[in-house]
Parts: structure tokens; sequence; C-alpha cells
């Protein structure tokens, strides 16, 4: 397809707060008027995005700028950062409460269906132990088969001479198999 950019306006003046445009930075169209609280997870076909507004609801867009169409799939105002898988088919989701999940939404099935996956840090200990500490997920994205979610997770454990330890690492989540 063609290549083009997505980019946000903050300008508190400028009602638009999405555009379309060459790759060169010109012949900007408006896409959108939803103030965004995150950047926005393309397509690989560039045909859809999709973001969390500011009122903390994941929003679709349809990239097309000659009839841009946006759809609120969320009915909750619960989220802070959303994933688009490259083929469009699922969504990564987390939310703003400090859960330890991720959540998948699939929706090539009727209706969609949605998976809460708690994180953990694995272990090399015998009999596969689980250690908590993730406490939530920051900047995440699907990899190019649409298996897997690579994610940022923060992290804090219990110090045994006091106060704790916090850091940051990355995890990968197995959130769909195509063999099942």
């Amino acid at each position: 397809g063609q290549d083009f950019i997505v980019s946000s306006d903050i300008n508190p003046s400028d009602p638009n707060t999405w555009y379309i445009s060459s790759t060169i930075g010109d012949n900007f169209q408006a896409l959108s008027q939803t103030p965004t609280q995150t950047r926005m997870s393309v397509t690989v076909d560039g045909s859809l995005g999709a973001f969390v507004g500011t009122d903390k609801h994941i929003n679709v867009l349809n990239l097309d700028a000659n009839n841009p169409q946006e759809t609120r799939l969320s009915t909750n105002p619960e989220w802070d950062n959303v994933a688009i898988s490259l083929d469009g088919n699922r969504i990564a989701a987390v939310s703003t409460s400090i859960d330890t999940s991720i959540y998948v939404f699939d929706f090539t099935t009727n209706p969609v269906t949605g998976y809460q996956y708690k994180l953990f840090n694995p272990t090399t200990s015998s009999g596969g132990q689980r250690v908590g500490g993730v406490l939530y997920a920051d900047a995440f994205s699907w990899d190019f088969t649409g298996q897997y979610v690579l994610y940022d997770a923060f992290n804090r454990l219990s110090n045994p001479l006091g106060g704790n330890i916090e850091y940051w690492d990355v995890g990968f989540l197995r959130a769909w198999d195509p063999r099942t």
C-alpha cells in the first residue's frame, strides 16, 4: 500500500487530534477529534489504528483519509494503553487499575471473546515456581506473528532487609495460538 504518517496534534486551539499525511509531511487530513492519551497502534496494512482517549476508552479508527470512521470499543472508562495486532484481529490492553494483567480481545469470534492474562516472573527453580512482583505492564506491542505480546513491566519485590526492590523488565506473553 501507500506509505503515510499518522500524527497527533496537542494544540488546544485545534479541535482535531489525529491527522494523516504524506511521508514528506504535507497534505495533512484530519481523522479524529477524540483527545488521545496514548500513541496510536496501527495494523500492518495501515487500515486501522487503535488508541486510548483521555476519557480512558479504547477507540479504533479507520485510517482511510477520504472516509475516516471511529468506533469506541470499550463500554467502561477503565483503559490505560492498547495495541492492535498487525492483522487487526486482536487487541491487547491494560487497565488503569494495577491488576497485574494484560487483556486480549479476539474479534474473529462472534461475540467477541476476551481473555485476562495475569503477568508473573518465571523462575528456574524446581517445580516451575512462579514469582509475583509484576504490578503492571506499560508499553507493549504484538509481534509479527500475532501470537505474542511483548511488554515492558514494572515490578516490586519485598526486600528482606527492609523496603522494596523496584525494577522494569521485558516479558513475552503467548496470547494467541492459531493451532487452537
